[in-house]
């Protein structure tokens, strides 16, 4: 094979004649992965949702076009504007001087913020950088058509796409955002405070980055009304107070949509 002229260190990654990418990791220049085709392997991707294929929110339809500026829609993603989404990274799950590389297909240009708003880094799939001290958080924008296959790991040269169990990427997805099924009854009978009876449900979950907000959703009530609504990292309590005035049971299905994303 006839020896390449490589450029600059400056313009890593480069790409050779004949299509294949490059790297310059310090030592020297080594081969890299042009094609994000997809492989089975174990957790190196720290981007969440990568393929968009987990969504938990009943208020997003899958359209980013139809979606509401800064709002959630594919789990873990964000409406930046008419064209961008974005995913904010914690910065628990990012090292200070930790060569990365980034990686998508659609071949349009990704920014990164830091917390601030501060833009430190653009390019084209693939780049490396070099993780800097982060605050809180690092924000990931891509303009969303077409886009598929992203993907952030450490090192300096982009692997195939990491595809995990679905069961596991929606785990992963439900630290920051989890939507329950829940069905209660109340019963009402001569009884206290006016013969109104009350019931309660408890609700456990996979634990969640912060004590979510909760919202109630798509609920149907035949004579109760939710009340007292408490949660934790860990378990939310509902209290279902009856308002109807017959003398038997009363049921209620609902929704219940936890919210502790960035």
């Amino acid at each position: 094979m006839a020896e390449l002229d490589f450029p600059p260190i400056s313009e890593s990654p480069w790409t050779d004649p004949k299509g294949q990418i490059w790297f310059f990791d310090g030592d020297g220049w080594i081969r890299g992965i042009s094609a994000s085709t997809g492989i089975s392997t174990g957790f190196k991707n720290i981007i969440m949702n990568g393929r968009f294929t987990i969504l938990q929110r009943s208020n997003f339809n899958g359209n980013w076009a139809t979606g509401t500026f800064w709002a959630y829609g594919y789990d873990r993603w964000q409406l930046d504007d008419e064209s961008r989404i974005y995913q904010k990274i914690e910065a628990d799950n990012l090292i200070t001087d930790e060569t990365y590389t980034l990686s998508w297909d659609n071949g349009s240009e990704c920014e990164i913020l830091q917390s601030t708003g501060d833009s430190i880094f653009t390019g084209f799939s693939p780049f490396t950088f070099v993780c800097p001290a982060v605050d809180s958080y690092l924000t990931f924008i891509f303009p969303h058509a077409l886009l598929s296959n992203v993907q952030l790991e450490r090192g300096g040269v982009a692997t195939p796409y990491e595809i995990l169990d679905p069961a596991l990427e929606l785990l992963r997805c439900q630290r920051y955002f989890n939507s329950i099924e829940v069905d209660v009854s109340a019963s009402r009978k001569y009884g206290v405070n006016g013969n109104a009876y009350m019931s309660s449900v408890e609700i456990g979950y996979p634990k969640m980055r912060v004590n979510p907000g909760i919202t109630l959703v798509g609920a149907s009530y035949e004579g109760c009304v939710l009340r007292d609504i408490v949660s934790s990292q860990t378990r939310a309590a509902v209290r279902v107070d009856v308002t109807g005035s017959t003398y038997r049971i009363y049921g209620s299905d609902f929704k219940i949509e936890l919210e502790a994303d960035l």
